[in-house]
């Protein structure tokens, strides 16, 4: 290993860690007591900056400088994720797969709880559990965004005067949400969560 490869490894380790710091303290935040009584720019941007750094993670180990990192691609989300598909576009097809696969199990869950009781009392046609709002697994699969529109709704805010997220927003932020029932997610911190969970897994396989 040349001293360069060494020093790209080293740093894009660096980098990983600390992506699954702020991934990790994302969804401590996310996961606290009366978190819905709060704004929601704190955890946005620990969600952005961990996207941000294992994205980065992936380049400098594809010997992106961290010069390059910051001039050329700065805070924008976007333009990172791009660039790491077109360099490895098996990598990005593993994420999306991932974060897809996750929906589903998150979402068919929910949905079965719903069904649950209509179900109890003989109702398990599913053309009628969808006339009384349940889902079934083709709603949910054709309703899954594509990880990159969520990564693009962070791109948008974080790329912005050293991100959004760290100043009062003048402005009503709409992100959109599944609902199903009472049930409800928020598709852009939850998809970043698990973007993040899938390049950092597979940095770790890698390292």
């Amino acid at each position: 290993m040349t001293d360069e490869n060494a020093g790209s490894k080293g740093a894009a380790i660096g980098f990983h860690t600390m992506a699954e710091s702020f991934r990790d303290a994302a969804i401590t935040l996310r996961d606290a007591p009366d978190q819905s009584a709060r704004v929601s720019a704190p955890l946005d941007y620990l969600a952005a900056h961990a996207l941000e750094l294992s994205l980065k993670a992936q380049l400098r180990m594809r010997l992106f400088s961290e010069e390059t990192l910051n001039k050329v691609f700065g805070h924008d989300l976007l333009k990172l994720y791009d660039e790491l598909e077109l360099h490895d576009p098996e990598l990005m097809k593993s994420v999306t797969k991932r974060v897809r696969s996750n929906w589903k199990t998150l979402l068919r869950g929910q949905r079965d709880d719903i069904a649950e009781p209509f179900k109890r009392m003989g109702i398990d046609d599913e053309r009628w559990l969808r006339e009384m709002g349940v889902p079934d697994n083709s709603d949910i699969g054709q309703g899954i965004e594509d990880p990159r529109k969520a990564l693009q709704w962070f791109s948008e805010r974080h790329a912005k005067h050293g991100s959004l997220f760290r100043y009062p927003l003048q402005r009503m932020d709409h992100r959109k949400r599944y609902r199903i029932g009472q049930f409800e997610a928020d598709i852009p911190l939850t998809t970043a969560i698990w973007i993040v969970d899938a390049l950092v897994s597979n940095l770790r396989e890698r390292a």
